[in-house]
């Protein structure tokens, strides 16, 4: 009965049971589930997958998406996460009403803050190569447009032997993709096939692209780079090995004696960190390099206070410590790190990774999420000369580092973010101070 309430399957023998129990005809109960009885066969897709699917929006071309994808299977059905990663935002979306019939899936994604119809979309991929490529469409409803779009999708699994392989093949077709979905949307709208390729050809790269993308496109292969998550999907690096990375950055910055095993934490206890909250870090990168980061979080309030008064040690972080963040609100955030190799801790290099805090303090505001206070840990005479430039207010000292000497005291720093957006040198920051009502 417990299961029955749930609206969970029960085997057909208990229903008739119960149906003879409570007086009922044999099969009362029993409702045959054709899709199950129709397979033959359910490949295994439980895990990790990067994912690619093209989209557009109003006033930019159509742009190829990157998404890392974590599936859970239960026989037929299927569930799962889509952290997708677009030129203006990093969305989150659901797998929920999805089955797997021999190698085909089909089912719908759906993105929870989003009202349907909008935010919803339709799925179904063939899955082929050993199991670890699935292709096929997406299709969903447009609310700029009124209409149905459509676009290829590609998902390839993170462990199998040919992951970098698939991917570059992946890349190369969704890149096709796109000027077939441009092709596609002049011929829905009534014109020719030939006048539609006379039209893209004539007005290629003449219109606004979505800004990642130009950036990219203007930036040549010696460029340093600010990435997020989509620097694992296009490289095929895994999470734990990029806090390898960053923990090696960590130490070249920073005195060991000084940081020790309870600041720094492990791999194990930050790859989650990073993994749930995509928004709230970025990498330097040259060449695929990693050169620098940075981290920031917004903390629930007992642990925000650990950390003004010196005694959070980040070591102990974990993704529950982490105000939620998926309604709108107001947050103190607590900057877990920024690193940077020496030889672009300056001029323009520097400008270019504190650029991207103020990108994804204006991404955030886009999601009604807003920043009131950053604290942080000045572990360097850099970073108490930059917190001085921008006005931040020593309020406590890091506790246990006073004793190691006068000089190894670390101060504790932090600054109301409107009150440093006023400053003069945040004065061409225009979009973030608007959303902050700066005038």
């Amino acid at each position: 009965m417990r299961r029955a309430e749930q609206g969970k399957r029960i085997i057909a023998t208990y229903l008739r049971r119960m149906a003879e129990t409570l007086g009922q005809p044999a099969d009362r109960y029993v409702i045959e589930d054709v899709l199950e009885a129709a397979s033959e066969y359910v490949v295994s897709l439980e895990g990790e997958w990067s994912g690619f699917f093209v989209e557009s929006d109003r006033g930019v071309l159509p742009y190829v998406v990157q998404e890392d994808v974590e599936l859970r299977q239960k026989g037929g059905g299927l569930e799962g996460s889509f952290t997708a990663y677009c030129p203006y935002e990093v969305r989150v979306e659901h797998l929920n009403d999805t089955r797997v019939i021999n190698n085909v899936v089909f089912g719908t994604i759906r993105r929870t803050k989003w009202r349907p119809p909008d935010g919803l979309s339709t799925v179904v991929q063939v899955a082929s190569r050993g199991n670890d490529w699935l292709e096929g469409f997406a299709v969903w409803y447009d609310a700029d447009t009124d209409q149905a779009e459509v676009s290829r999708m590609i998902t390839v699994r993170k462990n199998c032997p040919d992951y970098l392989q698939y991917m570059r093949e992946a890349r190369r077709i969704m890149e096709s993709e796109v000027l077939l979905y441009r092709l596609r949307n002049l011929v829905e709208k009534g014109y020719d096939f030939g006048d539609a390729v006379a039209m893209v050809q004539a007005v290629e790269g003449q219109q606004p692209a979505a800004p990642a993308l130009e950036r990219h496109r203007a930036e040549g292969p010696d460029a340093l780079r600010v990435e997020g998550p989509e620097y694992l999907a296009r490289t095929g690096m895994s999470y734990e090995a990029l806090l390898e990375r960053l923990v090696e950055l960590g130490h070249e910055t920073l005195d060991e004696d000084m940081l020790g095993d309870d600041h720094e934490g492990t791999v194990e206890q930050w790859a989650p960190v990073f993994r749930d909250f995509p928004l709230c870090w970025r990498l330097l990168t040259k060449r695929d390099r990693i050169v620098g980061y940075w981290h920031f979080l917004p903390l629930k309030p007992e642990r925000m206070e650990m950390a003004r008064r010196g005694l959070l040690l980040d070591s102990t972080l974990t993704p529950q410590d982490v105000a939620p963040m998926d309604k709108p609100g107001h947050h103190s955030f607590y900057m877990v790190m920024m690193a940077v190799e020496p030889k672009y801790r300056f001029g323009a290099s520097f400008k270019k990774i504190l650029d991207s805090v103020f990108e994804a303090v204006e991404l955030l505001a886009a999601e009604r999420l807003f920043v009131d206070e950053i604290v942080f840990a000045a572990w360097t005479p850099m970073s108490r000369r930059l917190g001085e430039r921008l006005n931040f207010q020593k309020i406590a000292e890091l506790q246990g580092t006073a004793s190691q000497g006068p000089d190894k005291a670390v101060p504790i720093l932090a600054t109301d973010l409107r009150d440093m957006l006023r400053l003069g040198e945040f004065d061409g920051y225009r979009s973030v101070r608007s959303a902050y009502d700066i005038r």
